[in-house]
Protein backbone atom coordinates (compact mmCIF):
# COMPACT_ATOMS: atom_id res chain seq x y z
CA UNK A 1 0.00 0.00 0.00
CA UNK A 2 2.64 2.29 1.04
CA UNK A 3 4.16 1.05 -2.23
CA UNK A 4 1.80 1.88 -4.46
CA UNK A 5 1.12 5.05 -2.70
CA UNK A 6 4.79 6.08 -3.22
CA UNK A 7 4.50 5.31 -6.84
CA UNK A 8 1.49 7.48 -7.02
CA UNK A 9 3.36 10.21 -5.80
CA UNK A 10 6.27 9.79 -7.95
CA UNK A 11 4.14 9.65 -11.35
CA UNK A 12 2.51 12.83 -10.66
CA UNK A 13 5.53 14.36 -9.66
CA UNK A 14 6.85 13.57 -13.30
CA UNK A 15 3.67 14.13 -14.92
CA UNK A 16 3.91 17.95 -13.41
CA UNK A 17 7.58 17.97 -14.47
CA UNK A 18 6.58 17.24 -18.17
CA UNK A 19 3.85 19.64 -18.05
CA UNK A 20 6.68 22.20 -16.70
CA UNK A 21 9.02 21.00 -19.28
CA UNK A 22 6.36 21.80 -22.57
CA UNK A 23 6.02 25.41 -20.81
CA UNK A 24 9.99 25.57 -20.01
CA UNK A 25 11.96 28.32 -22.43
CA UNK A 26 14.00 26.41 -25.25
CA UNK A 27 16.82 26.90 -27.05
CA UNK A 28 14.84 27.23 -30.86
CA UNK A 29 15.68 28.77 -33.90
CA UNK A 30 12.30 30.33 -35.62
CA UNK A 31 13.90 31.71 -38.71
CA UNK A 32 13.12 33.16 -41.71
CA UNK A 33 15.31 33.95 -45.18
CA UNK A 34 14.37 37.30 -46.06
CA UNK A 35 17.09 38.31 -48.56
CA UNK A 36 15.35 39.73 -51.15
CA UNK A 37 13.65 42.66 -48.98
CA UNK A 38 15.92 45.04 -50.04
CA UNK A 39 14.96 44.63 -53.95
CA UNK A 40 11.34 44.39 -53.13
CA UNK A 41 11.63 47.45 -51.02
CA UNK A 42 14.04 49.39 -53.87
CA UNK A 43 10.71 48.63 -55.76
CA UNK A 44 8.66 50.41 -53.44
CA UNK A 45 7.23 47.30 -51.00
CA UNK A 46 5.82 48.27 -47.98
CA UNK A 47 4.65 45.97 -44.86
CA UNK A 48 1.28 45.77 -42.80
CA UNK A 49 0.14 43.55 -39.62
CA UNK A 50 -3.54 44.07 -40.43
CA UNK A 51 -4.02 47.44 -40.89
CA UNK A 52 -1.02 48.90 -39.59
CA UNK A 53 2.58 49.87 -41.40
CA UNK A 54 5.55 48.39 -40.02
CA UNK A 55 8.62 47.49 -40.78
CA UNK A 56 8.99 43.88 -42.31
CA UNK A 57 11.86 43.13 -39.20
CA UNK A 58 8.86 44.33 -36.70
CA UNK A 59 6.17 42.40 -37.73
CA UNK A 60 8.71 38.74 -38.03
CA UNK A 61 9.65 39.61 -34.45
CA UNK A 62 6.75 40.33 -32.84
CA UNK A 63 5.08 36.73 -34.43
CA UNK A 64 8.09 35.08 -32.81
CA UNK A 65 10.99 35.19 -35.84
CA UNK A 66 13.90 35.04 -33.86
CA UNK A 67 16.55 34.48 -36.51
CA UNK A 68 17.50 35.87 -40.05
CA UNK A 69 19.16 34.12 -42.81
CA UNK A 70 21.02 36.15 -45.67
CA UNK A 71 22.07 34.68 -48.99
CA UNK A 72 25.47 36.43 -50.28
CA UNK A 73 27.18 36.17 -53.97
CA UNK A 74 30.77 35.89 -54.78
CA UNK A 75 30.12 38.31 -57.23
CA UNK A 76 26.58 39.55 -58.00
CA UNK A 77 27.44 42.16 -60.68
CA UNK A 78 27.89 39.63 -63.14
CA UNK A 79 25.34 36.85 -62.22
CA UNK A 80 22.35 37.11 -59.46
CA UNK A 81 22.19 41.19 -60.04
CA UNK A 82 21.95 40.11 -63.70
CA UNK A 83 18.97 37.51 -64.00
CA UNK A 84 17.11 40.20 -61.51
CA UNK A 85 14.47 37.45 -60.73
CA UNK A 86 12.79 39.83 -58.09
CA UNK A 87 12.47 42.39 -60.63
CA UNK A 88 14.78 44.81 -59.20
CA UNK A 89 17.18 46.97 -60.77
CA UNK A 90 19.52 44.61 -62.57
CA UNK A 91 22.17 47.48 -62.45
CA UNK A 92 22.95 46.97 -58.82
CA UNK A 93 25.01 44.38 -57.27
CA UNK A 94 21.97 43.37 -54.86
CA UNK A 95 23.32 40.07 -52.44
CA UNK A 96 27.04 41.65 -52.40
CA UNK A 97 28.88 42.69 -49.67
CA UNK A 98 27.27 46.14 -48.61
CA UNK A 99 23.86 44.61 -48.77
CA UNK A 100 24.52 42.08 -46.50
CA UNK A 101 26.15 44.80 -44.16
CA UNK A 102 22.70 46.73 -44.41
CA UNK A 103 20.98 43.45 -43.80
CA UNK A 104 23.30 42.81 -40.85
CA UNK A 105 22.61 45.82 -39.24
CA UNK A 106 18.96 45.35 -39.21
CA UNK A 107 19.45 42.24 -38.00
CA UNK A 108 21.33 43.40 -35.14
CA UNK A 109 18.97 46.42 -34.22
CA UNK A 110 16.33 43.77 -34.13
CA UNK A 111 17.91 41.92 -31.72
CA UNK A 112 17.87 38.57 -33.62
CA UNK A 113 20.16 35.62 -34.38
CA UNK A 114 22.28 36.17 -37.80
CA UNK A 115 22.95 33.44 -40.84
CA UNK A 116 24.98 34.41 -43.44
CA UNK A 117 25.10 31.88 -46.50
CA UNK A 118 27.48 31.65 -48.59
CA UNK A 119 26.54 30.73 -52.16
CA UNK A 120 30.31 30.14 -53.08
CA UNK A 121 29.10 31.41 -56.76
CA UNK A 122 28.22 34.15 -58.75
CA UNK A 123 24.38 33.18 -59.22
CA UNK A 124 22.07 30.71 -57.48
CA UNK A 125 23.67 27.77 -56.01
CA UNK A 126 21.24 24.98 -55.68
CA UNK A 127 20.54 21.31 -56.49
CA UNK A 128 22.19 20.54 -59.74
CA UNK A 129 23.18 24.15 -60.23
CA UNK A 130 26.69 24.90 -58.74
CA UNK A 131 28.72 26.85 -61.23
CA UNK A 132 32.62 28.13 -60.82
CA UNK A 133 32.78 31.78 -60.20
CA UNK A 134 33.83 33.43 -63.33
CA UNK A 135 37.08 35.12 -61.11
CA UNK A 136 37.68 31.72 -60.24
CA UNK A 137 37.13 30.04 -63.43
CA UNK A 138 40.27 27.92 -64.80
CA UNK A 139 42.21 27.68 -61.63
CA UNK A 140 44.01 24.32 -60.00
CA UNK A 141 42.07 22.91 -56.57
CA UNK A 142 45.08 25.14 -54.91
CA UNK A 143 44.04 28.22 -56.39
CA UNK A 144 40.28 27.73 -56.04
CA UNK A 145 40.65 26.91 -52.10
CA UNK A 146 42.76 30.24 -51.65
CA UNK A 147 40.42 32.09 -53.43
CA UNK A 148 37.39 30.70 -51.33
CA UNK A 149 39.38 31.22 -48.13
CA UNK A 150 40.26 34.30 -48.87
CA UNK A 151 36.30 35.86 -50.30
CA UNK A 152 35.15 34.49 -47.32
CA UNK A 153 37.67 35.87 -44.93
CA UNK A 154 37.19 39.00 -45.72
CA UNK A 155 33.33 38.91 -45.58
CA UNK A 156 33.47 37.65 -42.28
CA UNK A 157 36.01 39.87 -41.51
CA UNK A 158 34.78 42.97 -42.38
CA UNK A 159 31.45 42.45 -40.59
CA UNK A 160 32.78 41.11 -37.53
CA UNK A 161 34.80 44.68 -37.76
CA UNK A 162 31.78 46.78 -38.02
CA UNK A 163 29.93 44.54 -35.19
CA UNK A 164 27.89 42.67 -37.45
CA UNK A 165 29.08 39.23 -36.13
CA UNK A 166 27.24 36.49 -38.29
CA UNK A 167 26.30 33.58 -35.30
CA UNK A 168 26.11 30.67 -38.04
CA UNK A 169 27.86 30.66 -41.68
CA UNK A 170 26.67 28.26 -44.48
CA UNK A 171 30.09 27.76 -47.03
CA UNK A 172 27.61 26.55 -49.82
CA UNK A 173 24.58 26.10 -50.44
CA UNK A 174 22.46 22.44 -51.34
CA UNK A 175 26.00 21.65 -52.12
CA UNK A 176 24.24 17.83 -52.77
CA UNK A 177 26.89 16.85 -55.46
CA UNK A 178 29.35 19.78 -55.92
CA UNK A 179 30.15 22.99 -54.71
CA UNK A 180 31.66 26.29 -57.29
CA UNK A 181 31.39 23.61 -59.96
CA UNK A 182 33.88 21.25 -57.88
CA UNK A 183 31.91 17.94 -57.93
CA UNK A 184 31.83 15.70 -54.60
CA UNK A 185 33.34 12.77 -56.19
CA UNK A 186 36.07 14.79 -56.64
CA UNK A 187 39.16 15.34 -54.39
CA UNK A 188 39.08 18.80 -54.21
CA UNK A 189 35.56 19.26 -52.79
CA UNK A 190 36.19 18.78 -48.97
CA UNK A 191 39.25 21.33 -49.14
CA UNK A 192 37.58 23.45 -50.80
CA UNK A 193 34.79 23.50 -48.74
CA UNK A 194 37.20 23.10 -45.37
CA UNK A 195 38.85 26.11 -47.55
CA UNK A 196 36.07 28.65 -46.70
CA UNK A 197 35.13 27.33 -43.17
CA UNK A 198 39.26 27.98 -42.67
CA UNK A 199 38.20 32.07 -43.61
CA UNK A 200 35.87 31.78 -40.87
CA UNK A 201 37.60 29.89 -37.97
CA UNK A 202 40.63 32.56 -38.38
CA UNK A 203 37.95 35.44 -37.75
CA UNK A 204 36.00 33.90 -34.97
CA UNK A 205 35.91 30.17 -34.17
CA UNK A 206 33.03 30.68 -32.29
CA UNK A 207 30.41 31.02 -34.90
CA UNK A 208 28.74 27.93 -35.63
CA UNK A 209 29.35 26.36 -39.72
CA UNK A 210 26.44 24.86 -41.09
CA UNK A 211 26.03 22.48 -43.98
CA UNK A 212 22.76 22.02 -46.20
CA UNK A 213 21.72 19.36 -48.08
CA UNK A 214 18.97 20.36 -50.17
CA UNK A 215 16.51 17.01 -49.93
CA UNK A 216 17.59 14.96 -46.52
CA UNK A 217 15.81 11.70 -47.49
CA UNK A 218 17.01 8.15 -47.96
CA UNK A 219 16.47 8.55 -51.81
CA UNK A 220 18.32 11.71 -52.49
CA UNK A 221 21.54 9.70 -51.37
CA UNK A 222 21.49 12.50 -47.69
CA UNK A 223 23.79 9.50 -45.71
CA UNK A 224 26.40 9.06 -48.95
CA UNK A 225 26.69 13.06 -48.81
CA UNK A 226 27.04 12.68 -44.82
CA UNK A 227 29.65 10.45 -45.17
CA UNK A 228 31.55 12.44 -47.91
CA UNK A 229 31.80 15.17 -45.66
CA UNK A 230 32.85 13.38 -42.01
CA UNK A 231 35.27 11.08 -44.78
CA UNK A 232 36.35 14.65 -45.69
CA UNK A 233 36.82 16.18 -42.38
CA UNK A 234 35.18 19.18 -43.17
CA UNK A 235 35.30 21.06 -40.14
CA UNK A 236 31.07 21.64 -39.84
CA UNK A 237 28.89 22.10 -36.35
CA UNK A 238 25.56 21.38 -37.89
CA UNK A 239 23.76 20.02 -40.37
CA UNK A 240 20.80 21.22 -42.14
CA UNK A 241 18.50 20.50 -44.75
CA UNK A 242 15.91 22.09 -47.05
CA UNK A 243 12.81 20.42 -46.14
CA UNK A 244 10.47 20.71 -48.75
CA UNK A 245 8.98 17.84 -49.65
CA UNK A 246 9.07 14.73 -47.54
CA UNK A 247 8.18 10.65 -49.07
CA UNK A 248 6.46 9.70 -45.70
CA UNK A 249 5.11 12.67 -43.67
CA UNK A 250 8.73 13.45 -42.56
CA UNK A 251 9.90 9.99 -41.44
CA UNK A 252 12.54 10.40 -43.92
CA UNK A 253 13.65 13.83 -42.50
CA UNK A 254 13.20 12.14 -38.51
CA UNK A 255 15.45 8.74 -40.09
CA UNK A 256 17.88 11.30 -42.36
CA UNK A 257 18.20 13.81 -39.33
CA UNK A 258 18.10 11.41 -36.70
CA UNK A 259 21.22 9.47 -37.85
CA UNK A 260 23.06 12.83 -37.19
CA UNK A 261 21.72 13.67 -34.12
CA UNK A 262 23.24 10.09 -33.06
CA UNK A 263 26.80 11.23 -34.21
CA UNK A 264 26.28 13.86 -31.78
CA UNK A 265 26.04 16.59 -34.11
CA UNK A 266 22.81 18.87 -34.14
CA UNK A 267 20.56 19.23 -37.14
CA UNK A 268 18.58 22.48 -38.56
CA UNK A 269 15.89 22.87 -41.36
CA UNK A 270 17.36 25.74 -43.75
CA UNK A 271 14.50 26.08 -45.88
CA UNK A 272 10.32 25.06 -45.96
CA UNK A 273 7.62 26.82 -47.08
CA UNK A 274 4.07 27.86 -44.82
CA UNK A 275 2.70 24.14 -45.52
CA UNK A 276 5.35 22.24 -43.72
CA UNK A 277 5.18 24.90 -40.57
CA UNK A 278 3.40 22.37 -38.25
CA UNK A 279 5.51 19.21 -39.77
CA UNK A 280 8.93 20.22 -39.82
CA UNK A 281 8.85 22.36 -36.37
CA UNK A 282 7.66 19.21 -35.14
CA UNK A 283 10.06 16.84 -36.05
CA UNK A 284 12.87 19.08 -35.04
CA UNK A 285 11.20 19.56 -31.40
CA UNK A 286 10.86 15.74 -30.94
CA UNK A 287 14.56 15.48 -31.19
CA UNK A 288 16.18 14.49 -27.82
CA UNK A 289 18.63 17.16 -25.88
CA UNK A 290 17.47 20.13 -27.93
CA UNK A 291 19.51 18.60 -31.32
CA UNK A 292 16.86 19.79 -33.23
CA UNK A 293 17.88 23.95 -33.45
CA UNK A 294 14.88 24.92 -34.84
CA UNK A 295 13.60 26.06 -39.14
CA UNK A 296 13.63 28.84 -41.76
CA UNK A 297 11.14 30.06 -43.81
CA UNK A 298 12.18 30.48 -47.55
CA UNK A 299 11.11 33.84 -48.68
CA UNK A 300 8.19 33.92 -46.62
CA UNK A 301 7.17 37.37 -47.97
CA UNK A 302 6.60 36.07 -51.82
CA UNK A 303 7.56 32.55 -52.52
CA UNK A 304 5.18 29.94 -53.08
CA UNK A 305 2.92 29.70 -50.42
CA UNK A 306 3.57 33.42 -48.54
CA UNK A 307 2.93 33.94 -45.23
CA UNK A 308 1.98 37.66 -46.52
CA UNK A 309 -0.81 38.78 -48.70
CA UNK A 310 0.54 40.97 -51.63
CA UNK A 311 -1.25 43.60 -53.46
CA UNK A 312 0.77 45.37 -55.59
CA UNK A 313 3.58 46.62 -53.44
CA UNK A 314 1.57 46.18 -50.38
CA UNK A 315 2.19 43.22 -48.11
CA UNK A 316 -0.06 42.35 -45.38
CA UNK A 317 0.96 39.18 -42.95
CA UNK A 318 -1.73 36.47 -42.88
CA UNK A 319 -2.87 33.55 -40.88
CA UNK A 320 0.28 31.64 -42.44
CA UNK A 321 2.52 33.94 -40.28
CA UNK A 322 0.33 33.21 -36.97
CA UNK A 323 0.83 29.51 -37.80
CA UNK A 324 4.54 30.19 -37.15
CA UNK A 325 3.67 32.20 -34.27
CA UNK A 326 1.70 29.73 -32.81
CA UNK A 327 5.06 27.25 -32.82
CA UNK A 328 6.94 30.03 -31.44
CA UNK A 329 4.94 30.35 -28.43
CA UNK A 330 4.62 26.65 -28.22
CA UNK A 331 8.13 25.73 -27.72
CA UNK A 332 8.66 29.27 -25.75
CA UNK A 333 11.27 29.41 -28.28
CA UNK A 334 14.49 31.75 -27.23
CA UNK A 335 17.61 31.96 -28.76
CA UNK A 336 20.57 29.22 -28.54
CA UNK A 337 23.48 30.49 -26.12
CA UNK A 338 25.79 31.11 -28.86
CA UNK A 339 23.66 33.80 -30.48
CA UNK A 340 25.83 37.14 -30.11
CA UNK A 341 23.13 40.07 -30.43
CA UNK A 342 25.76 42.48 -28.81
CA UNK A 343 28.65 42.00 -30.74
CA UNK A 344 31.13 45.02 -30.29
CA UNK A 345 33.01 46.42 -33.40
CA UNK A 346 36.77 46.26 -33.98
CA UNK A 347 39.27 47.91 -35.39
CA UNK A 348 37.22 51.38 -35.03
CA UNK A 349 40.19 53.46 -34.43
CA UNK A 350 40.64 53.07 -38.37
CA UNK A 351 39.46 56.32 -40.32
CA UNK A 352 37.76 53.89 -42.82
CA UNK A 353 35.87 52.33 -40.12
CA UNK A 354 34.74 55.56 -38.09
CA UNK A 355 33.28 57.46 -40.80
CA UNK A 356 30.91 54.60 -42.54
CA UNK A 357 28.58 55.21 -43.74
CA UNK A 358 29.88 58.32 -45.87
CA UNK A 359 26.95 59.27 -47.48
CA UNK A 360 23.57 60.96 -45.69
CA UNK A 361 20.23 61.29 -47.42
CA UNK A 362 17.47 64.62 -46.39
CA UNK A 363 14.49 62.98 -47.34
CA UNK A 364 12.93 66.64 -46.90
CA UNK A 365 15.43 69.25 -48.94
CA UNK A 366 16.06 66.01 -51.03
CA UNK A 367 19.98 66.96 -50.32
CA UNK A 368 22.35 64.16 -50.76
CA UNK A 369 25.92 64.68 -48.52
CA UNK A 370 28.86 62.72 -49.58
CA UNK A 371 32.28 62.81 -46.87
CA UNK A 372 34.10 62.39 -49.58
CA UNK A 373 36.04 65.14 -51.72
CA UNK A 374 35.42 63.14 -55.00
CA UNK A 375 32.45 60.69 -55.75
CA UNK A 376 30.23 59.48 -58.57
CA UNK A 377 26.28 59.58 -57.80
CA UNK A 378 24.19 57.87 -60.06
CA UNK A 379 20.01 57.63 -59.50
CA UNK A 380 18.10 54.69 -61.14
CA UNK A 381 14.04 53.92 -61.56
CA UNK A 382 12.44 50.69 -60.36
CA UNK A 383 12.67 49.41 -63.55
CA UNK A 384 16.58 50.09 -64.23
CA UNK A 385 16.82 53.19 -66.09
CA UNK A 386 19.37 55.08 -65.27
CA UNK A 387 17.82 58.30 -65.04
CA UNK A 388 20.99 60.90 -62.97
CA UNK A 389 24.65 60.30 -63.48
CA UNK A 390 26.82 62.49 -61.90
CA UNK A 391 30.40 63.03 -61.02
CA UNK A 392 30.80 65.16 -57.64
CA UNK A 393 34.22 66.94 -57.23
CA UNK A 394 34.37 69.88 -54.83
CA UNK A 395 37.82 69.63 -53.39
CA UNK A 396 36.46 69.59 -50.23
CA UNK A 397 36.02 66.93 -47.11
CA UNK A 398 32.57 66.60 -47.53
CA UNK A 399 30.13 68.11 -50.30
CA UNK A 400 26.24 68.19 -50.61
CA UNK A 401 24.53 67.79 -54.16
CA UNK A 402 21.00 68.72 -54.20
CA UNK A 403 19.08 66.16 -56.41
CA UNK A 404 17.38 67.89 -59.66
CA UNK A 405 13.41 67.40 -58.33
CA UNK A 406 12.17 69.07 -61.18
CA UNK A 407 13.56 66.72 -63.71
CA UNK A 408 12.30 64.04 -61.56
CA UNK A 409 8.82 62.61 -60.91
CA UNK A 410 7.17 61.20 -57.62
CA UNK A 411 8.44 57.68 -56.60
CA UNK A 412 11.26 55.28 -55.22
CA UNK A 413 14.53 55.45 -56.98
CA UNK A 414 17.78 53.71 -56.22
CA UNK A 415 20.19 55.82 -55.08
CA UNK A 416 24.31 54.46 -55.79
CA UNK A 417 27.06 56.50 -54.81
CA UNK A 418 30.59 55.61 -55.14
CA UNK A 419 33.96 57.23 -53.70
CA UNK A 420 37.37 55.47 -54.35
CA UNK A 421 36.88 51.92 -52.22
CA UNK A 422 33.77 52.80 -51.01
CA UNK A 423 29.81 52.31 -52.15
CA UNK A 424 26.54 53.52 -50.57
CA UNK A 425 23.20 51.84 -52.20
CA UNK A 426 19.86 52.46 -50.98
CA UNK A 427 16.38 52.79 -52.02
CA UNK A 428 15.01 56.59 -51.74
CA UNK A 429 11.51 57.95 -51.90
CA UNK A 430 10.91 61.70 -53.65
CA UNK A 431 7.84 63.84 -53.71
CA UNK A 432 8.19 65.84 -56.23
CA UNK A 433 6.77 69.58 -57.09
Amino acid sequence: MKHDMLKAIRNTGLALLGTAALAAARPYIVGVDISWVLEDESLGATYYDGTTKKDLFVILKDHGVNFIRVRTFVNSCVGYAKESYSGANPNVCWCDLDHTITLAKRIKAAKMGFLLDFHMSDTWASIGKQYVPAAWSGMTDAQMQKAAYEYVKKNVKTLVDLGLRPDMVQVGNEINSAMSGVSSSKPGWAPLINAGIKGVREIDPSIKIVMQHGQPRPDKNFMDWYGKLKAGKVDYDIIGGSTYGTTNNGDDWRQMFGNVVKDGTPVVSLEYTSNRTALINTVMNEFPNNMGLGSFVWEPTRYDKPMFDRVGQKYTANAKLDELQSYAKKFNATLPDWVKLDSKPVGVQKPAMAKAPFVAFDRSSRVVTVASPKARLRLFSVHGELVLDAHLESGAASQDYALPVSTLKSGVYLLDVTAGTERFSSPVSLVTP
